[in-house]
């Protein structure tokens, strides 16, 4: 906060801050910090991202990270008499501070908080959450990053939309699928039954439709709070995907979040420990729905998918609790909770 001031006199008087900028280069290439292969390149500010790839050693890249991985390629900005910050980075947490001692005046003389409300789609962010800070500040440097597919050396992007659902559509739906969604939040006192009811539905769902897109839905207690459709094309866009995820979580202070979808399974190879299932000749399709929760242990509820000639079926639903997964690790992270995946839930893709 000292800081601030004195960059505030700074500029009023001299008319900018000294600053230098810098490129970080790293490799996403698991969901898992402990996995992840990190890199430190040493490059010019202008170098192009071939030459960028040059530069990375070549124990760095293994089968599964030059298949998947992306380059993770970041500029920032930093004020030379605060180099540990990036300076967005800076005044996000001043924000953080001021904003707590607003909202901590306001209880002091019995108002109400203050309620950060997207002017959007009215989407109510989470203030003690969030530290603070506003949702845009949670995330930003994905808006300084360039993501380059290590396979191909072309950029990847991630497109996100925002869906507006009339109540007539809703209806039609519900018709279509003989399904009264007005009860499918009702009547569960427990984020598990809550599972249990969603994945009754998606079952009904894909039997109708023979498929079932990936939905992410967030909760506090058992109130859904935002629900968002991943569709990734290429297995390396799930790692980014479940980061997006986890600062979505910290936006609007989820302690629930269910993923329900078609996932590929298969038993695990201790030969080929970071194998995916769907490369294993042993390997089957399954509906799953998965919970993780800030306290409590997850919860998978899964059935398998027997496709026929003319026709699609699913087994019975079993349930398995307890055990990690991989995908939800960001979201751990935001949570606070440390969670390493089993060997055997690695072969679990998502």
């Amino acid at each position: 906060m000292k800081w601030m001031v004195d960059a505030r006199n700074k500029i009023e008087k001299r008319g900018d801050l000294e600053t230098h900028s810098d490129v970080t280069v790293s490799i996403l290439a698991s969901y898992l910090d402990h996995e992840r292969v990190s890199v430190q390149v040493e490059t010019d500010l202008f170098d192009s991202t071939q030459q960028l790839m040059e530069k990375i050693p070549k124990y760095a890249l293994r089968k599964h990270v030059l298949r998947d991985g992306i380059l993770q390629i970041q500029r920032r900005w930093v004020a030379n008499d605060l180099p540990e910050y990036e300076l967005l980075d800076a005044v996000a947490e001043a924000y953080g501070h001021l904003s707590r001692l607003v909202h901590d005046a306001h209880l002091a003389l019995g108002l109400l908080a203050p309620d950060i409300t997207s002017n959007v789609h009215g989407l109510t962010y989470d203030h003690e959450a969030m530290d603070g800070k506003l949702p845009c500040m949670i995330g930003h440097e994905r808006r300084r990053s360039c993501d380059i597919w290590l396979a191909t050396g072309e950029r990847m992007e991630i497109e996100t939309k925002l869906v507006t659902v009339s109540r007539a559509e809703a209806e039609k739906v519900s018709g279509r699928y003989d399904i009264d969604f007005s009860e499918v939040y009702s009547g569960a006192n427990t984020p598990e039954e809550t599972l249990r009811k969603l994945f009754d539905v998606a079952r009904k769902m894909f039997l109708n439709d023979e498929y079932h897109a990936t939905i992410a839905i967030l909760l506090k207690g058992i109130i859904p709070v935002d629900i968002q459709e991943l569709r990734p094309e290429e297995h390396g866009q799930k790692y980014v995907m479940a980061q997006m995820l986890a600062d979505q979580v910290r936006r609007v202070g989820a302690d629930t979040v269910i993923v329900i979808g078609e996932i590929w399974t298969a038993p695990f190879d201790p030969e080929q420990p970071l194998a995916r299932a769907v490369d294993s000749s042993d390997k089957s399709e399954a509906l799953s729905g998965t919970l993780v929760q800030k306290r409590g242990e997850p919860l998978r509820i899964s059935a398998e998918i027997l496709r026929g000639v003319d026709r699609v079926a699913l087994k019975a639903s079993t349930e398995q609790s307890g055990g990690a997964h991989n995908f939800f690790s960001p979201i751990y992270d935001v949570w606070g909770r440390a969670k390493s995946p089993s060997a055997e839930e690695a072969q679990h893709d998502k």
